[in-house]
């Protein structure tokens, strides 16, 4: 018995990154504290999903750096190779995928390049919303932090944009992985 009928990035990245992380999140369902770092990615990604209701400062910040795209916090849903995955883009536009990430260090455009949960994304917008590969444009937006004195995590108002693509090849890449965790006995 799997744990969820579909597939998650969350889900696969745990996997792959500790085999018993992953039983005692999704199957046990001991779910480890998160830290400030997470809960201040999650503060902003509210924010710019939800411009309407007032915010942190940092929440402002966030708004007035990225544009809001036409579809925000997308569900989708598809099918891969019989495999059923799951995902919320941050932002979408027509052809466009949106991914935003706060941190205190830039990302490297080879980093962007090959994250998989790009390229994860790239097959649902490509499955679901029917986008060839060649012409889905994504964009990695993130956004610099800063730590005060305090502890409290803050916007700098930095931010840097990088655009990527996905091909057939990373589709077919990713591909192993993904069956890895769906076709293995969960008994």
């Amino acid at each position: 018995m799997r744990p969820n009928k579909y597939l998650s990035f969350t889900q696969y990245s745990t996997f792959l990154a500790s085999k018993q992380d992953y039983i005692e999140k999704y199957i046990n369902g001991n779910w480890p504290p998160t830290n400030k770092y997470i809960e201040f990615g999650k503060l902003i990604s509210e924010c710019l999903e939800n411009r309407n209701e007032e915010c942190s400062i940092d929440g402002m910040t966030a708004r007035k750096l990225i544009p809001e795209p036409e579809e925000k916090e997308k569900k989708v849903s598809c099918y891969f190779y019989n495999i059923p995955l799951f995902g919320i883009f941050d932002g979408y536009n027509k052809n466009e995928l949106i991914e935003y990430k706060t941190g205190k260090n830039p990302w490297k455009q080879k980093d962007v390049d090959t994250h998989e949960q790009i390229t994860f994304y790239a097959i649902l917008a490509n499955k679901t919303l029917k986008v060839d590969l060649e012409n889905l444009k994504i964009k990695l937006i993130w956004l610099e932090t800063f730590e005060d004195i305090d502890g409290s995590m803050h916007l700098t108002g930095n931010k840097k944009e990088y655009i990527t693509s996905r091909s057939n090849i990373h589709l077919v890449r990713i591909y192993p992985k993904i069956g890895e965790y769906y076709y293995r006995d969960w008994e």
